[in-house]
């Protein structure tokens, strides 16, 4: 039977001072048996079978208020998804990267967050990216989300 690139999972050895092995990178289904191996985000920046959040579907800002100092961005995201957890960020203007903090929105949040955001951040923001959390260290890439 062949095996498909996409199960292959990456896990590095781990000598008895908690260090990486070097060179003990390996690619294969399942965890070896004999050491301390551990998984790896096999991915530079991202797992490709992890999916991107999509706004509207994953996830909606249902309201903004403006209050004193900033602003509040009432959001949701799907809770009739199995296991969703998202993270959100704003990207700025000029630089075309994420700024200020990172948000998450989960179960533990009741699917739902209110997100003060300081006047400063709400000035120089240009969009709102998201990315779906899949496992630890396991995560989509940032999509823009809403604005641009």
């Amino acid at each position: 039977m062949a095996t498909n690139k996409k199960d292959l999972k990456a896990f590095v050895r781990y000598d008895g001072t908690g260090r990486v092995i070097s060179g003990s990178l390996i690619l294969q289904r399942n965890k070896p048996k004999v050491g301390n191996w551990h998984q790896i985000q096999a991915y530079e920046c991202c797992d490709p079978s992890c999916p991107n959040s999509v706004y509207g579907r994953d996830w909606v800002i249902y309201g903004v208020e403006e209050v004193v100092g900033g602003w509040i961005f009432y959001m949701a995201i799907n809770p009739f998804e199995y296991n969703i957890k998202l993270e959100f960020q704003f990207l700025n203007c000029m630089t075309g990267e994420g700024f200020g903090p990172i948000i998450t929105i989960d179960e533990s949040t009741g699917y739902e967050y209110n997100w003060f955001v300081t006047d400063h951040f709400y000035d120089e923001a240009c969009a709102i990216q998201s990315r779906r959390i899949c496992g630890v260290n396991y995560q989509s890439a940032w999509t823009f989300g809403i604005g641009g």
